[in-house]
């Protein structure tokens, strides 16, 4: 298995400090909690910073984050406007990440050209990719829903077929009877099927069931520390 996409487990840990703070703010402002534009922009802003420097330790992991960065902030921002937050119109008006970023506002139009021309072996971002889409990115496709669903279906293809490759990494004799020896499986590749398997555990909780918040956040917190 190509090296390379064992850096799917680490852009996918890398990036779930703010998956689970987007999570956590929906569910504050659905239960009316007052948040502030201006602690969300601090906080916002200190990820992103956190994210930058931890992936400066790592070449190949900086270049990997620093095009995820992109449909990162556009998540941020479409999860921050499209609550029913009483600052987005503030957020949209004077704290836009793509905006302070990238100093443009096409949000999901370029995120979801990006997902159309993905290659087939750039699991990486693949991954990133559809968790932002799982977790509400929709952009100019909100009203083509046909649309979203066959670039969802494309990037989760990705990742099912790279956990195919991964399971035969795991266990290569699994379809086989065979008396061969042992042998120890690579860290790495185990990490990489645990951080697709954490993908899943984040779409499915908050997607499936909204009433076991705390259980999202307990067993996010868990697999992002197991990770570690």
């Amino acid at each position: 298995m190509d090296t390379v996409r064992d850096y799917t487990t680490q852009i996918f840990r890398l990036a779930s400090p703010l998956f689970l703070f987007l999570v956590s703010f929906r569910r504050k402002v659905q239960k009316g909690f007052p948040v502030s534009d201006t602690l969300v922009k601090g906080e916002v802003d200190e990820i992103f910073a956190r994210m930058e420097r931890e992936a400066r330790q790592d070449p190949r992991l900086d270049a990997l984050y620093a095009r995820a960065k992109y449909p990162l902030a556009v998540l941020a921002d479409e999860v921050l406007l499209s609550c029913d937050w009483p600052h987005a119109e503030a957020w949209q008006r004077e704290h836009l990440l793509e905006q302070r970023f990238f100093q443009s506002n096409i949000g999901g139009d370029k995120l979801f050209q990006i997902a159309s021309e993905l290659r087939y072996d750039d699991v990486e971002m693949a991954a990133i990719l559809h968790t932002a889409i799982c977790l509400g990115v929709r952009g100019t496709y909100h009203r083509k829903p046909e649309k979203l669903a066959e670039i969802k279906s494309k990037l989760y293809r990705q990742l099912s077929e790279y956990l195919v490759e991964v399971q035969k990494q795991i266990t290569p004799d699994a379809y086989f009877v065979s008396a061969k020896k042992s042998t120890r499986v690579s860290p790495a590749v185990t990490l990489a099927r645990v951080a697709i398997v954490a993908v899943g555990i984040v779409v499915l909780y908050f997607l499936v069931s909204r009433g076991l918040w705390a259980g999202l956040v307990s067993e996010l917190r868990s697999v992002v520390a197991g990770l570690g």
